[in-house]
């Protein structure tokens, strides 16, 4: 008779255990299943995006390295001037999909050639925030799918002590 309560006793921690990992918010409504599900979730992103104002422009790009990367570069214009650029990465490990910003140029409150590491810290509908309260700029990245293959990427973080955000709406070109 212990035997047996003890299996059901052990029988409901693991229901309870298996219960809370399940509990993980994931990505999308559908549970992920793989280690690499989760960057799946912003393959849309992959390819050329792009801002064009009359003082400038922003160029975005995305491209997949590998099931668990995508690499990417940004630039910002002012006739043939290159005012800023950046190398970035996103990155699955484990649970964890980061935002690496690995190099640029131009950069405002630069970080002395570090790499700046921001965690995905939530999801809800079709935008993506990224956090790293530790850094002053970027404090914290967003991107935004819109319809019509429309990109809204929001910065913001703290510059020259005061709250700076960064705001672009960027076309997917075809």
């Amino acid at each position: 008779m212990k035997l047996k309560t003890v299996a059901f006793i052990l029988s409901i921690f693991a229901m309870v255990s298996c219960k809370k990992e399940e509990t993980k918010i994931p990505l999308t409504d559908v549970k992920t299943k793989e280690k690499y599900d989760q960057i799946k979730e912003l393959e849309w992103l992959v390819g050329d995006w792009e801002n064009q104002q009359k003082d400038g422009a922003l160029k975005l790009s995305w491209k997949k390295e590998n099931d668990s990367a995508f690499v990417g570069n940004s630039y910002v214009f002012r006739g043939k001037d290159t005012l800023q650029s950046e190398s970035m990465m996103l990155v699955q490990s484990g649970d964890s999909l980061r935002f690496v910003i690995m190099a640029g140029t131009g950069i405002v409150n630069g970080n002395e050639n570090k790499e700046v590491l921001l965690t995905l810290k939530s999801f809800t509908g079709n935008q993506y925030v990224f956090e790293n309260s530790k850094h002053d700029f970027p404090e914290k990245i967003s991107y935004e799918k819109l319809p019509e293959d429309t990109l809204v990427s929001q910065t913001s973080g703290m510059k020259k002590g005061r709250r700076s955000i960064e705001e672009f709406k960027l076309v997917k070109r075809k």
